[in-house]
């Protein structure tokens, strides 16, 4: 019904837009947090995901599961560079 309504890949930039204001309105409103750490994950898995469906010319579903793999292996380098490897959250 979307698409003969409303132009699919706007309808899709919009809904990646209010994904990415959710996660902001999480972190300012109820946490209290300003911190743009989140920008660079959805940054990185964006980045990721388009290349992999431009250039590497996979799927559209390959290419959102390898943009969030991308993301999620830069929050672990980001955590163990921040805590040196140790499991521990104090400085």
């Amino acid at each position: 019904m979307a698409p003969l309504v409303v132009y699919p890949i706007f309808l899709m930039k919009a809904l990646c837009l209010a994904l990415f204001a959710s996660a902001f309105h999480l972190l300012l409103g109820y946490a209290g947090l300003l911190s743009f750490g989140h920008a660079m994950f959805f940054g990185t898995a964006a980045y990721a995901a388009a290349h992999a469906a431009k250039s590497l010319e996979r799927t559209p579903e390959i290419a959102i599961l390898f943009g969030t793999a991308v993301g999620a292996s830069m929050g672990v380098v980001v955590v163990r560079s921040r805590f040196g490897g140790r499991g521990s959250t104090s400085p």
